[in-house]
């Protein structure tokens, strides 16, 4: 298995990401460049991953973090991929003084809810009766990132 380098977005990027994440949003593109939010991982100078962190109650001790968007290209999925993109956000949020570490998964999803659990997450609520598109509701995991 080649190395993987996991980084931050750059402009060049953009296109990439917006496609990946599986939804057109240009609030997403404008968060790329200059907003140490969204991470990107390479096999062999090839984008293959996107992770996008958004942070809840800004105001508060700088924000909790939430992984908002994680996705790996399907053909290189069980490859450390997500695990590499992770240990990224893992290791930059505990730099910057955070402790915890959010992220959901549609109620029905259960192959990213046990990735989730495999990654050391717990599950902490759920968000039902919300008008979502497909009516199903929101399961939402945490994740303490320690010292």
């Amino acid at each position: 298995m080649a190395d993987i380098l996991v980084r931050l977005a750059s402009k060049a990027d953009v296109e990439w990401c917006v496609k990946t994440a599986t939804f057109d949003s240009n609030r997403f593109a404008e968060q790329i460049s200059g907003i140490n939010e969204v991470i990107v991982a390479e096999l062999q100078g090839e984008l293959v991953g996107v992770l996008h962190l958004c942070f809840l109650w800004p105001g508060h001790d700088g924000g909790t973090a939430f992984i908002s968007l994680i996705n790996v290209l399907h053909q290189h999925q069980r490859k450390g991929i997500g695990k590499a993109m992770l240990a990224f956000v893992e290791d930059d949020l505990r730099h910057r003084g955070h402790r915890i570490l959010l992220s959901s998964c549609v109620v029905d999803e259960y192959e990213p809810q046990t990735w989730h659990r495999h990654m050391g997450f717990s599950e902490c609520g759920f968000l039902a009766g919300f008008p979502f598109e497909d009516d199903l509701g929101e399961l939402f995991l945490f994740k303490e990132l320690g010292t």
